[in-house]
């Protein structure tokens, strides 16, 4: 029995067909998968073997053109009172 050496390795001999990224900070998340080295991989397993990218909240915003999704708070006027 072997195991790989880290996520990229086990994440190249696997091939997965889905990849489903958890929510939580955008920007935390975005951090990690930069500093992780993530980027090209997720990016060149969805382009080059067809694998379908299923986020939810943060891991759909950072599949996105743009974070300023996860910026929409500030869009709302706490000051109003109903």
């Amino acid at each position: 029995l072997s195991f790989w050496k880290d996520g990229h390795e086990a994440f190249q001999k696997w091939k997965p067909h889905v990849i489903y990224v958890e929510g939580g900070n955008t920007f935390w998340l975005h951090h990690c998968i930069e500093k992780g080295g993530w980027k090209d991989v997720l990016r060149k397993s969805i382009v080059d073997s067809n694998t379908v990218y299923c986020g939810k909240s943060a891991g759909a915003i950072i599949a996105g053109a743009s974070m300023d999704t996860a910026t929409w708070k500030v869009c709302f006027n706490l000051s109003v009172k109903r």
